[in-house]
């Protein structure tokens, strides 16, 4: 579903990725962890279209997406849900699923299609974002990149600054997305054993290059890795 080559990536004049190639197989979750710093949003960002590419390529379904401005890549199937900044606070979860569905055909049949998936929005469809929890409105944001019914869904850090019990639960709806409605998931995610517990492939960055790729439960068994780069003992 996604590959990149050779890809080196960053802002203006810091270079933040150097040399990846990696890929991300369809319908299944590739989760993308390591240290703080290591290149893991700058990845996602990359492969979106929030990055200036150096050199390299970004490939789509075999379709080079290299360069494309975020709009762009869009419209070739793909979403991006950020840590921060992902709703409108002032605005109610109605009118934030309204904008997300800009420029579709039935955009209120699109809205009611989504609140269906997560009921729990119902109740606050009148009121503003900004009276939800964090956990909440993560689920909006969530819930915005898929009222387009992407095939490729990019999730940033979702659980940073989310209590446990918020997280899992946050974690547990990306993976029903993977599970039920077959999307194809790559996560980066700072909870790493988590992380990893629910997904198929992993991709370990360390200092901006891929130090491990290969199968999830691998690297959460890889004591060596794990102990020095993830912090699991």
């Amino acid at each position: 579903m996604l590959r990149t080559v050779g890809l080196n990536a960053g802002y203006h004049r810091l270079q933040v990725l150097f040399d990846v190639s990696v890929s991300a197989p369809e319908k299944l979750m590739t989760v993308v962890v390591g240290p703080n710093g290591s290149g893991k949003s700058t990845l996602l960002k990359s492969v979106f279209g929030l990055t200036r590419i150096y050199s390299g390529k970004v490939f789509l379904d075999g379709v080079d997406i290299t360069g494309l401005q975020p709009h762009q890549v869009a419209s070739h199937g793909v979403s991006y849900v950020p840590q921060v900044d992902n709703i409108f606070a002032n605005l109610s979860v109605y009118e934030n699923l309204l904008i997300a569905s800009y420029g579709m055909e039935k955009r209120e049949s699109a809205v009611l299609d989504v609140m269906e998936i997560f009921p729990h929005l119902m109740k606050y469809r009148s009121k503003r974002a900004a009276l939800m929890s964090g956990g909440e409105r993560q689920m909006l944001a969530i819930a915005m990149a898929l009222i387009r019914q992407p095939k490729l869904m990019l999730f940033d850090e979702p659980t940073g600054n989310l209590s446990p019990k918020m997280a899992t639960q946050i974690l547990n709806i990306i993976r029903d997305l993977r599970d039920t409605y077959g999307k194809t998931i790559v996560l980066a995610e700072q909870n790493a054993r988590r992380a990893l517990e629910i997904g198929e492939k992993a991709i370990l960055m360390v200092s901006g290059r891929p130090t491990y790729e290969g199968e999830a439960q691998t690297l959460l068994k890889h004591e060596e890795l794990g102990k020095l780069y993830l912090g699991i003992r």
